[in-house]
Parts: structure tokens; sequence; C-alpha cells
């Protein structure tokens, strides 16, 4: 048997289990609202977090140039990722094939170039969002007052994050990062700056 290795067992969560077709139309459509409602609760969250810091239309303005920036990184290191992907989809087809009429297991080789792929990916998307983190600190923290600023780093609830990184030992120029990362560039916060740029009381 070859050996599930760990980036591929990441894959594994996303169990979806098989549901009669007349169900089909339901679960898509309960899957549909549950994303709506993901939705509304992080912009919630998002407002939480950005509207507390008081960022004027002209802040708004300065800072939504490098967002779409970053936001075009993004996209960009998702269409290099797709076209990765498919030029394994041929060896992808051929060995679900082999595996469901003969049984057989997918080749070392393929699991490794699986592994490494995905590696590869895992290494660009750290890169981009250093990046991204970067640049958008550098625009934001010039157009900030002190009290602005005291506000980012008093902002998140430092406890536990992510429950990797010890938050609480943080200093002041890392929680803005922390900031930036988890909250400015998140891709629902763009409509929130945009929002922010546009209002007629400035």
């Amino acid at each position: 048997m070859t050996k599930l290795i760990p980036a591929l067992a990441l894959l594994a969560a996303f169990w979806l289990f098989p549901a009669p077709a007349s169900a089909q139309t339901t679960e898509a459509a309960r899957q549909q609202k549950a994303d709506e409602l993901n939705i509304k609760l992080r912009k919630i969250d998002l407002y939480n977090q950005i509207l507390p810091i008081l960022l004027t239309k002209e802040q708004a303005v300065k800072l939504l140039p490098v967002i779409e920036k970053a936001r075009k990184a993004v996209k960009d290191t998702e269409a290099a990722e797709l076209e990765g992907m498919k030029k394994l989809e041929n060896k992808l087809d051929a060995a679900l094939k082999d595996a469901k009429e003969k049984s057989a297991v997918p080749t070392r080789e393929l699991i490794k170039e699986i592994s490494d792929m995905i590696r590869a990916f895992q290494v660009r998307r750290l890169e981009v969002i250093g990046t991204n983190t970067d640049n958008v600190a550098k625009a934001l923290e010039p157009v900030l007052n002190a009290g602005q600023k005291k506000a980012i780093t008093n902002a998140l609830d430092m406890r536990s994050a992510d429950g990797v990184i010890d938050t609480t030992k943080l200093t002041d120029e890392q929680k803005f990062r922390f900031f930036v990362q988890t909250i400015l560039l998140d891709p629902l916060a763009y409509e929130i700056l945009l929002e922010i740029s546009q209002r007629k009381d400035g």
C-alpha cells in the first residue's frame, strides 16, 4: 500500500458523502444558504474590527490601490495553481481509471508528484501573503494617526488567534502586521474599504 502523504491527508477531511439524486438539490440549496450566512458572519466580524479604527475617506482612498494590487497577486497565484494542476490532469484521470477498473493503487511516483506540487503551492502562497502584508502595512502606517495605530494593535483578541502562534507575546509591529494580514487582506474587507472611500461625509 502506498503511504498517504500528509499533504494529501489534509484533503481527506473533505469527504463528500453520497446523497440520493432527489436530495441533491436540497443539499445544494442548504450549502448555498450556509455559504451566504458564513459570509454575513465574517463581514460582521470585519466591520467590528475595521470601523473602530475610524478610517477616513481619504485614508481608504490611499489604501485601496495597494489592496487591489494584493488581490491581483492572489488571483494570479490561483491561476498559476490551476495551470499546474491541469498539467497533471491526464495522469490523474489515468490513475483514477486504473483504480476504479483494476483496483490499482496510485503509483508512488504520482503521489510524490502531487505532493511536490502541493508543497510548491504552499510555498508560493506564503510568499504572496508575506509580500502583500508588507506592501499594505507600508502603505497604511504613514497615513494613520497615533490613535488609529493604537486601535489597530488593540483591535484583535490576541489570546488565541489560530491556536498556533502565541499572539500575547507579539510586539506592536507584529500585531499591526497581523491585523493587516487577517483583516485588511481578507477578500471581504475590500468591499468595506470601498464603502468607506465612497462616503459622502468624508
